[in-house]
């Protein structure tokens, strides 16, 4: 519908929904069939799989704290023009 529309735009498309990357990583290794849990905080937190593997470690460089504003894809303008 986007590429249908009557003049070339930009949309926001997204579920509505807040989710961390914490949530994403877990969801994601479930799917594949592995299990995770969490030690540590910030920096120093890690995924670990059920045989005691690392499987997920934060980059100290990209790593940002908890932002105070939980950004959610404002998707009004795509619901509105696209229905």
């Amino acid at each position: 519908m986007m590429l249908q529309y009557e003049k070339p735009d930009d949309f926001v498309l997204g579920t509505g929904e807040l989710h961390t990357v914490w949530e994403f990583a877990t969801e994601a290794f479930s799917v594949a069939g592995l299990r995770i849990h969490w030690e540590g905080k910030g920096v120093d937190e890690r995924g670990i799989d059920d045989r005691g593997n690392v499987v997920v470690k934060v980059n100290p460089v990209l790593f940002r704290p908890l932002e105070a504003d939980n950004f959610l894809a404002d998707y009004s303008k795509a619901e509105k023009l696209l229905d």
